[in-house]
């Protein structure tokens, strides 16, 4: 990927071969005692991996008695360690694997069962590997363009899928078996009535989170990207009473959209006397698009594809030992998230979500792609049916973080970490169940966001949230959460206001990119395949100027099979 990256074979026994590419700096531990390979991607905070060996080694001893449930053994090392992780524990001898992640799923991994099995950490090595034998996935691609992501394990080839967090796959004699390990119901809930006690412990949750992961790479340089909103306000916070050291980072994107983050954001780094350093961002390149395709894959939409710009700038700047921070997902598990109250059945939440988050409409995708509406909203109404929670509410709220929150913000993290290790201490598994197990009335109006900050530094409070205009103290809040709650009666509505008043909805009216979209819709032998491109053409020239969002759906997937579909 870049020039200081490098690769090797960790190990190879009978019809399977280990292999790792990273860069110096990258988590990543291997340990091996006779024929049992012990490989760890990622972080165990606090600990190495010598430190795991015992309990690791047991639970080898575990899988290679046949017949024996490793779903409770590997639960309770969950329980025990924090992090962001997968663990492969190979028998070489037997040719044989065992593979788990952290209950979360914080690290993308991806499996292919075509012509074989491969497990891998990068979309864009299997898509390379199998270029001969992929197939496109009509319903993934379909379901993209409506929301840009997959839905469920998807991803826009058929027999390749994206593996779900807490699970463990078994490798033995040349098949595979998958069992989940944990459950995640969001639906329990604990009986805390004060908001204070819930703050106080979300508190000394969050602190020791930082404490640790700041302890795992003591020689790395933190950084801190910092916005104008309250999640990486957070992080600042508890580096000051950590005392740590750390360096802020703030982008301002190319169309201006983001400047009042930057006006919040140097004031909050000015009162806690760290100035912020500003990092200003080039419009949309071809080169970072096809840069970000290549990375990840299709699997994080090219609207992202500026902040390569800014990761290899935060490296230019401060070198390679790096661990990047962000506030990624505190906005969606402190605070309440609302629902239009006329949701009373499945049927009419799968409407909900869709009238939502649609990119492209229905109508729209059905011509492109030819996939019945009728099949997507089939298949969301299928997951929401299988998730445990019993509540409808409940059941929106596992969609929203477990569907788009986890697909955007995960995939989005990992492309991070092709330049260093991303961390998200919002996601630490304490934090995140607990957060998750408190009931909806602690977080409502944000009076549990508002006291968990106030613990931090209550001198901080009283700076306005970037996207609101106003602090989270004042009396707005609560006339802002009404007016939402109005407006989420009437979805339509709502998505009409989003698209058309929304000002990050930016328009795309570069010609050069619009010209560049026109032609891979042209010379895409694989692109014709899978797109009605008349249909494409004929919408997209309806608009005078093109939004991002929907610019980015469309031509990540003609991007994704340009780059390793098309067979020259």
């Amino acid at each position: 990927h870049y020039d200081n990256y490098y690769r090797e074979t960790l190990g190879q026994g009978q019809n399977l071969w280990i292999g790792f590419t990273g860069y110096p700096g990258y988590p990543f531990e291997t340990l091996k005692r006779g024929d049992l390979l012990v490989v760890m991607d990622g972080k165990i905070y606090g600990h190495s991996l010598r430190d795991l060996e015992e309990e690791l080694t047991g639970i080898a001893s575990k899988w290679k008695e046949a017949g024996r449930d490793l779903s409770m053994t590997v639960k309770a090392f969950a329980e025990k360690y924090e992090g962001d992780y997968l663990i492969f524990l190979a028998d070489l001898e037997r040719g044989n694997g065992l593979f788990f992640n952290d209950p979360l799923g914080r690290l993308s991994v991806y499996l292919a069962q075509k012509r074989g099995i491969v497990i891998s950490r990068e979309m864009g090595f299997i898509l390379r590997l199998l270029k001969n034998w992929l197939e496109p996935d009509p319903q993934g691609i379909a379901s993209y363009l409506m929301f840009s992501f997959p839905l469920g394990e998807r991803t826009l080839y058929r027999g390749i899928r994206k593996v779900r967090g807490g699970v463990i796959l078994r490798l033995e004699e040349g098949n595979i078996f998958e069992e989940n390990y944990w459950k995640w119901d969001l639906g329990e809930k604990q009986k805390i009535q004060s908001v204070r006690k819930a703050a106080e412990d979300l508190r000394d949750i969050f602190l020791d989170a930082i404490k640790k992961r700041i302890m795992s790479f003591p020689s790395d340089r933190v950084i801190l990207s910092l916005s104008g909103g309250l999640d990486s306000r957070a992080i600042a916070l508890a580096f000051k009473t950590l005392s740590v050291q750390y360096h802020p980072v703030t982008f301002l994107d190319h169309e201006g959209i983001y400047g009042k983050d930057i006006e919040i954001a140097k004031e909050v780094s000015k009162k806690l006397g760290n100035p912020t350093t500003l990092i200003e961002l080039d419009p949309l390149k071809i080169e970072d698009i096809e840069k970000l395709i290549e990375l990840k894959g299709g699997l994080n939409y090219i609207r992202m594809s500026s902040r390569i710009h800014f990761l290899r700038e935060i490296k230019n700047r401060f070198g390679d030992r790096i661990s990047f921070y962000t506030g990624d997902e505190g906005d969606i598990i402190l605070p309440y998230i609302q629902m239009s109250s006329r949701v009373k059945s499945i049927e009419d939440l799968v409407h909900w979500l869709i009238v939502r988050h649609r990119v492209f409409k229905e109508g729209e995708v059905h011509r492109i792609t030819g996939i019945d509406p009728a099949d997507i909203a089939e298949e969301i109404g299928n997951m929401l049916a299988e998730y445990p929670e019993d509540s409808l509410y409940h059941k929106f709220l596992h969609f929203l973080i477990f569907e788009r929150r986890f697909k955007w913000g995960f995939e989005g993290e990992d492309r991070n970490r092709f330049f260093f290790w991303s961390l998200a201490p919002f996601y630490s598994l304490e934090f995140f169940t607990y957060a998750m197990s408190l009931e909806e009335k602690i977080k409502k109006y944000h009076r549990l966001y508002r006291e968990f900050l106030a613990l931090l530094d209550g001198d901080l409070i009283d700076l306005p949230r970037a996207q609101w205009g106003f602090p989270i103290t004042s009396k707005k809040v609560y006339m802002r959460e009404f007016m939402k709650w109005v407006l989420f009666q009437l979805p339509t509505l709502t998505a009409f206001l989003d698209r058309n008043v929304d000002k990050k909805k930016v328009k795309m009216r570069d010609p050069a990119l619009i010209d560049y979209l026109e032609s891979c819709l042209e010379k895409s032998t694989a692109v014709k395949s899978i797109i009605n491109v008349r249909e494409a053409k004929k919408i997209l020239s309806q608009e005078t100027g093109m939004e991002r969002e929907r610019f980015s759906a469309i031509l990540t997937v003609l991007l994704t099979f340009i780059k390793f579909s098309d067979i020259t």
